[in-house]
């Protein structure tokens, strides 16, 4: 139940005019004049405030760079199966983080830019240390990308020392690179060495192996892919290879010697009474061999 004067306040303020509106601004307003030093001292304090503060706490800048991480070529390349396991992209952006925070690397950076000169005074250089990697930020993940961010108390200089950090972590990638780079070097000129020593010893066998058997030589040498044991095998004279020295002998020779060969075995096969002795089947000549033969044997017949 509403009691009459609170109906009379609610009925007064359904009929306030305009006129009465300003009216009851300017009495508000004479009110507060009544307090007008308090207001001033308010003011003032908030005009000193935006002038003074700034300068007894000075702000703080921050500038940051972004790097991508991009490898040439990949040691899985070079190595194929022989390679090592690589390292994932996160464990070695982690390790470029480790590299970056470390004391060999943001020492020279402080000594050169004169940063936390009262902390290394009153403290010493560890301390320093710390301080700065409170101050720097380094952002890694499962990308190729790495985000650095340094805050300090001066533009140009949190924009120098920004710069100085990026620079040390490209140097620091490019030397851990270029030793990764001389071992994978390293092991190829081992494995370089290997194969050419394997393969020696096997053109060695293969040449003792053409020594014994010159037809084999013949069709070596005659053929399209001519090594360089089958030509050193089918310089050697097998009666000599066979007394233990080797002595060179001349094709027109060799030719000689192989034609008589295949004379002495269709002779023994054509000769009655006698079982012909299991033999191989000669390899098929190329048009290149059998002329060589017809060649040889028509200047002995002459």
């Amino acid at each position: 139940m509403q009691t009459p004067s609170s109906s009379e306040t609610q009925d007064e303020r359904r009929q306030l005019t305009p006129r009465a509106l300003i009216k009851r601004t300017l009495q508000i307003a004479r009110r507060a004049l009544l307090y007008w030093p308090a207001l001033a001292v308010a003011a003032t304090l908030g005009v000193a405030a935006f002038f003074v503060v700034p300068k007894v706490i000075p702000p703080v800048y921050e500038s940051g760079t972004v790097l991508l991480y991009r490898e040439v070529i990949q040691a899985d390349t070079l190595l194929g199966s022989n390679s090592t396991p690589s390292e994932s992209k996160r464990a070695r952006n982690m390790r470029l983080r480790e590299m970056l925070l470390s004391r060999s690397n943001l020492k020279p950076i402080i000594e050169k830019y004169g940063l936390y000169a009262k902390t290394v005074e009153s403290q010493g250089m560890v301390e320093a240390l710390e301080e700065m990697r409170r101050n720097t930020k380094c952002q890694v993940g499962e990308g190729d990308t790495v985000t650095i961010t340094f805050q300090g108390q001066g533009a140009q200089q949190v924009f120098d020392v920004t710069k100085a950090l990026a620079d040390s972590m490209v140097e620091q990638a490019r030397k851990y690179r270029a030793e990764e780079a001389e071992s994978t070097q390293s092991f190829l000129q081992a494995q370089l060495e290997t194969t050419a020593k394997e393969l020696k010893a096997q053109e060695q066998a293969l040449a003792k192996f053409l020594a014994l058997h010159p037809e084999f030589a013949l069709e070596t040498t005659m053929g399209p892919t001519t090594t360089g044991a089958a030509v050193r095998a089918s310089r050697v004279d097998a009666t000599a290879a066979a007394g233990g020295t080797s002595r060179p002998s001349d094709p027109v020779t060799t030719l000689q010697r192989h034609a008589e060969r295949l004379r002495r075995r269709i002779k023994e096969a054509d000769s009655p009474g006698t079982a012909p002795a299991p033999a191989p089947e000669p390899a098929r000549l190329d048009p290149a061999s059998e002329a060589a033969i017809q060649s040889a044997e028509s200047s002995v017949a002459r």
